[in-house]
């Protein structure tokens, strides 16, 4: 049997796997791209090869139209984050939410069209309330960001607490962290006990939360991702780092970091650091009304919102955790 390459001389592997052919095989035309709001920013830059590319970051849904030429674009897509989780009680702090997943495909190979952009959005602040038994509320997951049969799904929501056990195995126990794209964190049982974190499916696992009054940091976004802090001893209940990426601002632009956890409430100041990567500080209790409540992720970072705390004493005003930042899409195609 001949073999092929002798009919196409000229031709290389590029020419194939980027589906360029014709005269000599010369490549496809290069898109040309209408990028309608509220896509919000577009970068040019040439890369230290000499290639030009043009970088589009959407900051929420919307489109992506390829008026001519075909290529492959590439993606780079962030979930929303996981909301931080709320609580009922004077004892125990909520654990963050976890940050949502990234991911960077090798590319999508598109032609002329139109094609839906989704920006998933940040995960609901769980409630909280002053009642000892009050039922505890979860933060919410973090909604998926799609693009081009590209998925980044959402961060799972940190724990709230508390209310009393109803199998008798302790006094009290603490809702578990909510799986996602990353964990979101516990709240503490009375030592610590990871069997209640949320499961990082893409990411890092949520934090167990431990002690009195702290509870677990979020899982943070990415592959690899970083887990939450377990807060062992009480101060360490930071969310995980997130991803750090440069597809956007090209050479010599500031690196961008994505799908931070959530700090872990605390029982003292000062509040939990949220992960590098949009994640929300923590709340804590400051020994007086009301507590601190935790912080919102930070929008288009896919950050996880930080834990809440509750009030000194039964029945104090507690602090609400906070929500999640949503996700973002960016797009890089050849100019």
């Amino acid at each position: 049997m001949p073999r092929i390459e002798r009919f196409f001389a000229s031709s290389q592997v590029s020419d194939w796997t980027s589906r360029a052919f014709g005269a000599g095989g010369a490549a496809a035309d290069p898109i040309t791209a209408t990028v309608p709001a509220p896509a919000t920013t577009t970068n040019p830059y040439t890369d230290p090869a000499g290639q030009a590319w043009v970088a589009v970051k959407y900051t929420a849904s919307g489109t992506f139209v390829v008026d001519s030429g075909e290529g492959e674009v590439q993606v780079f897509a962030v979930g929303g984050g996981g909301g931080g989780g709320g609580i009922n009680t004077n004892s125990n702090g909520a654990g963050a939410g976890g940050g949502g997943v990234r991911q960077l495909p090798g590319g999508v190979y598109l032609t002329a069209g139109t094609y839906p952009v989704t920006v998933g959005a940040g995960g609901s602040a769980g409630a909280s309330h002053p009642s000892p038994s009050s039922n505890p509320t979860r933060g919410g997951l973090g909604a998926t960001t799609t693009f081009a049969g590209v998925q980044a799904t959402g961060g799972g929501g940190g724990g709230g607490g508390q209310v009393a056990e109803p199998t008798g195995e302790t006094t009290f126990w603490m809702t578990s962290g909510q799986n996602g794209a990353c964990g979101g964190g516990s709240c503490p049982p009375s030592g610590l006990n990871p069997r209640y974190i949320g499961t990082g499916t893409t990411g890092g696992n949520g934090g167990a939360g431990r002690g009195a009054w702290n509870g677990g940091g979020g899982g943070a976004g990415g592959t690899p991702g970083t887990d939450g802090a377990d807060p062992a001893p009480a101060t360490n209940c930071a969310g995980g780092d997130g991803v750090v990426d440069t597809f956007y601002e090209g050479p010599g632009g500031t690196p961008a970091t994505y799908g931070g956890g959530g700090g872990g409430s605390r029982g003292s100041p000062p509040n939990s650091p949220g992960g590098a990567g949009g994640g929300g500080p923590g709340g804590y209790d400051q020994y007086s009304s009301p507590a601190i409540g935790g912080t919102a992720g930070t929008a288009n970072t896919g950050g996880g919102g930080g834990g809440s705390a509750s009030g000194p004493t039964p029945g104090a005003p507690t602090g609400t955790g906070g929500a999640g930042g949503s996700g973002t899409v960016i797009l890089r195609y050849k100019a």
